[in-house]
């Protein structure tokens, strides 16, 4: 009886004692990266690792965050992205507001990605600083020019709404790209020239068909949908020699999507196509288009004043519903280096 008496005064005085209390909160002393600084190429990373002292810390929270997001750019566990040359100042921030940083230099390309190394390019669309990668070997430029009447993009009965980009092209760097979104069915649109001379420079890619190929970069979110796009040249009849980009199999034309590409952080790795909103390049072989009746001649006059058509995407087919997106950059035709 009096064990079980002083048992019951124990658990009592525990009770009172206990209850209320807190354990105490361990606050954090400092934080350290793995790297005081380091050196990447632009699309490249880096995993930057973050050590809280003391280690039994109650809040282990770590916000990321870089000095010049155009620079480079740091995820939410660290890892950090190349964007464009330069210098950005990488820091890890604790809830208590102790940090931690790391330089980075990011390089330029220490040589140009492969869809930028080769030769003849007639350009369709791409960003400035592409432009500035190539231009010394551009044959053709189709890409609309607002100020002159020479080169135009046509949206069917504003088929598309253009939407405003932000954040890194296909090629990692800080420029837009395109983005159209689907506003009614029949969706498409056309880049058409009224110059004749550009127009028949396009004989020499038919003249040399096994050395050409058409560059695409495409990304998406979109599990099921893809885009038609199509190479138009004077005298070919419909249907116009066409490549479907995206997933699954394109219900209008019955033609499933192109399979091969690479990622744009990983330009030597070939891979299949996901809609995980990353970049990917297309690297088609202008026979693709060949063996489907493509034939550029010099017969173009523009004597009517209409123009030639000579790009077009589509948003056809039950897949892509009212609202879905396109979404590319740097198109082009080009010859490989060999």
């Amino acid at each position: 009886m009096k064990n079980l008496s002083f048992f019951c005064l124990l658990l009592t005085a525990t009770m009172f004692f206990g209850c209320g209390q807190t354990i105490p909160e361990v606050e954090v002393e400092y934080i350290e990266l793995n790297k005081a600084s380091i050196c990447i190429d632009i699309a490249h990373s880096y995993n930057l690792v973050a050590t809280i002292f003391p280690s039994n810390a109650t809040n282990q929270d770590i916000t990321w965050s870089s000095s010049d997001p155009y620079i480079a750019v740091v995820s939410n566990s660290g890892t950090v992205t190349g964007i464009s040359e330069g210098n950005a100042v990488i820091t890890a921030t604790t809830s208590n507001n102790k940090t931690a940083t790391c330089s980075v230099n990011v390089y330029g390309f220490p040589k140009p990605p492969p869809p930028l190394n080769g030769t003849n390019y007639y350009v369709i669309f791409i960003s400035e600083s592409t432009r500035a990668k190539i231009n010394s070997k551009i044959v053709a430029d189709f890409s609309p020019k607002e100020e002159v009447y020479t080169n135009r993009l046509w949206i069917w009965e504003d088929s598309y709404m253009e939407i405003q980009t932000m954040g890194v092209n296909s090629f990692g760097l800080p420029e837009g790209w395109m983005k159209f979104e689907k506003t009614k069915e029949g969706a498409n649109a056309t880049y058409t020239c009224y110059d004749a001379a550009l127009v028949n420079s396009m004989k020499a890619i038919s003249d040399d068909i096994n050395n050409y190929y058409l560059h695409i970069a495409y990304k998406s979110v979109q599990p099921n949908c893809n885009t038609i796009f199509e190479l138009n040249a004077f005298g070919v009849e419909d249907p116009q020699p066409s490549v479907v980009i995206g997933k699954g199999t394109n219900s209008y034309i019955n033609k499933t999507s192109y399979a091969q590409c690479t990622r744009w952080d990983t330009p030597s790795v070939t891979t299949t196509f996901q809609p995980d909103g990353e970049w990917y390049h297309f690297d088609i072989p202008m026979t693709y288009f060949a063996n489907q009746g493509l034939v550029y001649s010099d017969n173009f006059t523009n004597s009517t004043g209409e123009g030639q058509n000579i790009f077009t995407f589509r948003t056809l087919g039950a897949e892509n519903p009212i609202g879905t997106t396109v979404e590319y950059d740097a198109v082009f035709i080009y010859k490989k280096a060999q």
